[in-house]
């Protein structure tokens, strides 16, 4: 079974999108004030990758709604609570 770290690293590449894309198109998006940082966008990448982040990557894809929530697994209300704020700046 494929990691969504890794489902995004794969993604990236078929797309030829660099993480600095990425992050620049999270930027133009207002995908996350002060949190959005290279250093935690690649964390998530090759880490550990939190619902936020995830629902950020892919709101900047275009992926499906939720599709890398689902990967990553199930939130609590409370992370539901934090997924939804992400949806409201766009």
């Amino acid at each position: 079974m494929i990691t969504p770290e890794n489902y995004v690293k794969e993604l990236l590449k078929r797309r030829n999108i660099t993480q600095a894309d990425l992050l620049r198109k999270m930027k133009q998006l207002n995908l996350g004030n002060e949190n959005l940082h290279k250093e935690h966008l690649n964390e998530a990448i090759n880490k550990r990758m939190s619902f936020v982040w995830g629902r950020r990557i892919e709101i900047a894809l275009n992926l499906p709604n939720y599709s890398l929530i689902k990967m990553i697994g199930e939130p609590t209300e409370n992370q539901w609570k934090k997924i939804k704020e992400v949806e409201k700046n766009v």
